[in-house]
């Protein structure tokens, strides 16, 4: 672990001792998650720390800190530190891992899952990975409903990519968004694992869901400027998507890009 990685835990520590002077008889757990909880640092790289209560989550943080937040910067010479701390619910978080389903953001369940625990006397957070481990085994189904919702962000994002009104500068974030999307639905089929917009491409290398076509059009085209390039791997990942998702057990059918409707693109699930 690198002396960033280092640092970015001891004021996540310190943090987490803030939180504890005035909400402890409210806290079960604070973690870190995200690149900087697994020993990835990057210049883009922030301190995620997830805090669980045992009622009401707190949304305002500057309530819980005070004062001490300026403080305990200064103390670390942090200027431009970037901390985002949630606070969730005990219930919440349940509620989370019970019906994924429900959730907007496919990762969103993983940060209970691949959380560095900083506070958790009760083993919360291991808990948590139980009770994912046991729903993932039995209903597979949220599974497959979770991976459409990802799926027809890929198409909306393909669709967009062929776009020859876009602009170069349109094309490339349409891409990495693309690009992002697709190794989201892999990532969600395997455990649930945080995924990192910045790396992603390192992360997905190794999935069992990726081919070597696959892998190799994604990572060109999340470099290239080339319009003319960009749309023929889009339609080589288009393709390559197809043979994924029957490879997850999702039946799709296969529609022109450039009319793609929910209706057109799932039937009969």
């Amino acid at each position: 672990m690198n002396r960033n990685n280092l640092i970015y835990r001891s004021f996540a520590k310190l943090i987490t001792d803030l939180i504890l002077k005035r909400l402890k008889k409210e806290v079960i757990a604070v973690g870190i998650f995200g690149s900087l909880a697994h020993g990835s640092y990057s210049m883009y790289s922030d301190l995620d720390i997830i805090v669980v209560t045992r009622r009401v989550a707190f949304r305002n943080i500057f309530f819980v800190l005070k004062s001490e937040q300026k403080e305990t910067k200064n103390q670390l010479s942090f200027k431009d530190l970037r901390v985002g701390i949630f606070f969730k619910s005990k219930k919440e978080i349940y509620d989370y891992i019970k019906n994924p389903i429900k959730l907007g953001w496919m990762t969103e369940v993983s940060i209970f899952l691949n959380v560095v625990a900083v506070y958790d006397p009760t083993h919360f957070f291991n808990s948590c990975r139980k009770k994912y481990l046991i729903l993932k085994r039995n209903v597979r189904k949220n599974f497959y409903v979770l991976a459409k919702k990802w799926l027809f962000i890929v198409y909306e994002f393909l669709e967009k990519l062929n776009n020859p009104l876009n602009t170069k500068s349109q094309r490339i974030i349409y891409g990495k968004e693309f690009c992002f999307a697709v190794s989201s639905i892999v990532k969600a089929f395997e455990g649930g694992f945080y995924i990192n917009s910045y790396n992603f491409l390192e992360e997905i290398k190794s999935s069992r869901y990726i081919s070597r076509v696959l892998y190799k059009n994604i990572t060109k085209l999340f470099y290239s400027t080339d319009y003319k390039f960009v749309r023929k791997a889009s339609f080589v990942i288009w393709d390559e998507i197809f043979m994924l998702a029957k490879k997850l057990g999702i039946n799709i059918d296969r529609v022109n890009p450039s009319r793609l409707t929910t209706e057109l693109i799932f039937k009969n699930q």
